[in-house]
């Protein structure tokens, strides 16, 4: 299974994904993101990268559930001045 029908929760101020078809293999996120929910991008086996508008160090402030990710493709999250891999290796940019 793969992700697909991505829904914001007001309440949780998150996104999440549901389980379906390889939908998705690239997600945009807004900076102003502040949490990632269990299992928001659970096997989405097919996602290659997230394009976040906000830093590297932005990204780190978010908090993320245990099992945000597990499941997923060697994505790599791009920042607006660099890099984060799946494993968490940081590139930054000059």
């Amino acid at each position: 299974m793969s992700c697909y029908n991505l829904k914001f929760n007001l309440y949780d101020n998150a996104y999440y994904f549901g389980n379906g078809s390889n939908l998705y293999v690239a997600l945009a996120i807004g900076k102003s993101l502040e949490t990632v929910g269990e299992n928001a991008l659970a096997n989405c086996s097919s996602l290659t990268g997230i394009e976040f508008n906000g830093t590297v160090e932005k990204w780190d402030t978010i908090v993320k559930a245990e099992t945000w990710n597990s499941a997923t493709g060697e994505y790599t999250i791009n920042c607006s001045d660099g890099t984060i891999s799946k494993d968490g290796t940081v590139t930054k940019t000059e």
